[in-house]
């Protein structure tokens, strides 16, 4: 990091100096308590107590670019000589304890950027991946409707003092839980209260952030920060466990309420939500919202409250399909402004695109992502080939193959779709991403013959409705469990099964040989999830 200082003739034309330094200690206390960090600087311990840094701004650079992390405040002079300062030390205010003070002075930062926490925080990225994938598409913001009963009583909960502390989310896969999180938690960010303090943390298999560490590492980062406590970053489990618990059992600051939103605890890998050891009474004016899905060991909010620990009598909230009349709604935002001939179509189709979906999020927001890649003078064919589908998941990516296969009949493209096929197939198996190196390895393996990264990545792009980027570079992931699930039934069907299996256990048996015959070395965990999944379907 450095410092910026001007001269004391004209600073407003002149150039800023730089003294570099570094942090030697990160929070200690001067003149009678005054908290400062303190900054050991070459310049200064060569002699040196340069003129017209005090006031001036601490830079330090971070993966989100260059922040003021602090204000230069105080160098101490020798003794004997005053211009010459002592040890090399600098002492800076640190820039939360000015914002603190002035709060204005604070950086405007997106709506995003405030729920996906500070710059430095564990995992910020992946959060704000997640929530921009819920609230944002290649269009600009998502249709969302149906939903407003449920969030008039997260509102309410919320307001109400005398509530449970507890708010589970539940419901079958795909109803929405992770999008009625996200939404409310962009509406409350939206309101900028200062008196709310919000921590929000998703359990995500496609952003590889389905550890018990991570989740943990994140929760007890963010609220460090609400309660301005110090922690090890560098703990193990167990003591960041002990952390989180005795931060959650804190009230909240003084005329704040502190909202801690955990998404999607069934995706948990290697762990039992359980053993996270929620506090069942939390500190006062602390509020916790889950949700979880309904699995087949914990198929009602009662199960999952009980294998949580948690008071049975906490706020509950049981998410099933839309309406129709949501349904509606959604058709017409997925074309804003849309009247005359167009609004009399989609007035008309809403009742048929209801039968087909039955109010299934997935599948109707797989219908709406077609409809809005539509020209007007298209929808006639789009109403048609609706009608003719068979209802539910399976009958779009039914219909989809076909639509596939209808195109024109050269050897190049049905090649693609067979690679799409394949490629389908192998992520509906895995439990995580996958980059497209090892896309194009299991895919070669499949396919018995050595496939080029062009042509994964070709195929790829037709399977983009589909799919979403994992948190690594080049790495890819199905958008949603239930396609998987839909994927896995075809191939069971098709007794191709077996085949697909095979590949991913192959693929690991020779990856551990080669670590073992390379010498001792760690395996990262990010690739356990794959050697996992072959194991898991057989």
């Amino acid at each position: 990091m450095e410092a910026l200082g001007w001269a004391f003739r004209n600073p407003s034309t002149t150039d800023p100096q730089t003294m570099p330094a570094e942090i030697s200690v990160a929070r200690t206390s001067i003149l009678d308590g005054v908290p400062v960090a303190q900054l050991f600087s070459p310049q200064v311990a060569a002699g040196l107590r340069p003129k017209g840094f005090s006031g001036g701004p601490v830079l330090a650079g971070t993966l989100a670019g260059c922040v003021a992390v602090g204000v230069v405040r105080w160098m101490q002079p020798d003794d004997i000589d005053p211009t010459r300062a002592v040890g090399g030390t600098v002492y800076a205010s640190p820039a939360e304890d000015i914002i603190a003070r002035w709060p204005r002075l604070a950086p405007r930062r997106t709506v995003l950027e405030e729920l996906a926490g500070e710059p430095g925080s564990p995992g910020r990225a992946l959060v704000a991946g997640f929530l921009d994938t819920h609230l944002s598409g290649p269009g600009g913001t998502l249709p969302f409707a149906g939903r407003t009963a449920e969030l008039a009583a997260l509102d309410a909960w919320l307001a109400d003092p005398e509530a449970s502390a507890y708010h589970l989310i539940s419901g079958g896969a795909g109803t929405g839980k992770s999008t009625l999180l996200t939404r409310w938690a962009e509406t409350l960010a939206r309101r900028s209260d200062p008196a709310l303090h919000i921590v929000f943390v998703p359990v995500s298999l496609r952003y590889d952030a389905a550890g018990a560490h991570h989740l943990v590492h994140a929760l007890v980062h963010r609220l460090a920060r609400v309660h301005r406590r110090r922690h090890d970053p560098t703990a193990g489990f167990e003591k960041l466990r002990d952390t989180l618990s005795e931060l959650l059992g804190r009230p909240a600051p003084p005329g704040t309420t502190v909202l801690v939103m955990v998404d999607a605890l069934d995706e948990a890998d290697g762990w039992e939500p359980g053993n996270l050891c929620l506090p069942r009474r939390p500190g006062k004016r602390v509020r916790i919202v889950l949700t979880a899905r309904r699995t087949r060991t914990r198929a009602t909010a009662q199960a999952w409250l009980e294998s949580l620990r948690l008071d049975p009598g906490s706020a509950t909230t049981l998410l099933g399909g839309l309406g129709e009349d949501a349904v509606a709604e959604l058709l017409h935002e997925a074309l804003p402004g849309n009247s005359g001939r167009t609004a009399d179509i989609l007035r008309a189709v809403a009742p048929d695109l209801w039968r087909l979906t039955r109010g299934d999020p997935v599948t109707t927001a797989l219908y709406l992502q077609d409809l809005r890649l539509r020209s007007e003078h298209d929808l006639d064919r789009w109403t048609a080939r609706l009608r003719q589908a068979r209802p539910g998941l399976v009958g779009y990516v039914e219909r989809w193959w076909q639509d596939q296969k209808a195109l024109p009949d050269d050897h190049r493209h049905q090649r693609r779709v067979d690679d799409a096929r394949c490629l389908f197939g192998l992520l509906a198996l895995a439990r995580g991403p996958l980059t497209e190196g090892e896309l194009r390895l299991l895919v070669s393996r499949m396919l018995e013959e050595k496939v080029s990264g062009d042509r994964v990545r070709s195929a790829l792009g037709l399977l983009d409705r589909f799919t979403l980027p994992g948190s690594e570079p080049a790495s890819v992931a199905l958008a949603h469990p239930l396609l998987a699930e839909v994927r896995v039934r075809e191939l069971r069907e098709s007794y191709e099964l077996d085949e697909y299996r095979r590949a991913y256990l192959d693929w690991g048996r020779e990856s551990v040989a080669a670590l073992w015959a390379s010498g001792p070395r760690t395996v990262t965990r990010r690739r356990t999830p794959h050697r996992a999944s072959g194991r898991s379907a057989a």
